[in-house]
């Protein structure tokens, strides 16, 4: 399990360095000896093939991330999420997306995809938080990108959590002694795609999340890999462990 936390969290993990072994002289010359006969037959089979004086290179093949924009913070689904350029093309009735059809849509769209957020709509007011009706279960590779526009995910459905001072984030432990963690969400965020799942978060505020399990704010399951930048997991918390993040 690979997970990479900057800012608020420090990797447990240390740099690996690479180590290039020393060839000995002889070695060395009979490697470089081996090189040019086999390049000497490289040349002639390159000739050969292009005695036509036409020549073909053939480029490496690359997939380019899909990207898509949410545009509301409201946490709706009525769009058609079949795939990223359909939801683009068919956002639904209220015109705009949102953070769960983005998700619906990139997991449908192939290969890794970009999710990132209209600067008009996200302005760090209290009425741009994302509220979410239940958690976040992403399972594609994913780049999830709030840098500069004061995103807020937050479990608190109904906008009832005491807050930290000066922020949008749940103070957890008055919002325990309230009793109004009740509508909160079952955590904010699962990534459960396996190995092979690669996601990157930045510029997000993680909080209100109440796991009955662990991870209240992101949850990292299935060996699914995660990475995390300038974003703040605070006010959350879970039953068993991982209050604000947990990797299993």
């Amino acid at each position: 399990m690979f997970v990479k936390l900057i800012v608020q969290f420090v990797s447990a993990g240390k740099p690996i360095s690479t180590y290039q072994p020393n060839l000995h002289a002889s070695s060395m010359k009979k490697t470089k000896k081996k090189t040019r006969t086999n390049s000497k037959k490289t040349s002639r089979r390159r000739r050969s093939r292009t005695s036509s004086g036409t020549s073909f290179e053939q480029l490496e093949v690359r997939n380019l991330l899909a990207a898509v924009t949410v545009s509301t913070a409201a946490d709706v689904v009525d769009g058609d999420t079949s795939s990223i350029s359909v939801l683009v093309a068919a956002p639904g009735s209220d015109g705009s997306i949102s953070l769960r059809e983005a998700i619906t849509a990139a997991e449908n769209t192939p290969g890794p995809d970009t999710i990132n957020f209209d600067a008009a709509t996200f302005n760090g007011e209290f009425a741009d938080v994302i509220r979410l009706q239940s958690r976040l279960i992403v399972l594609d590779s994913t780049e999830i990108d709030g840098a500069n526009f004061g995103v807020v995910v937050s479990g608190d459905t109904l906008g009832d959590d005491t807050l930290r001072a000066g922020s949008f984030v749940t103070d957890a432990q008055a919002t325990a002694a309230a009793g109004s963690f009740a509508d909160n969400t079952n955590g904010v965020f699962v990534f459960a795609g396996g190995d092979s799942q690669e996601v990157t978060i930045s510029g997000l505020t993680i909080t209100g999340g109440d796991s009955t399990t662990r991870g209240g704010g992101l949850q990292v399951a299935n060996f699914a890999q995660l990475s995390v930048s300038t974003t703040t997991v605070a006010g959350n918390r879970a039953a068993v462990s991982g209050g604000g993040i947990q990797s299993d």
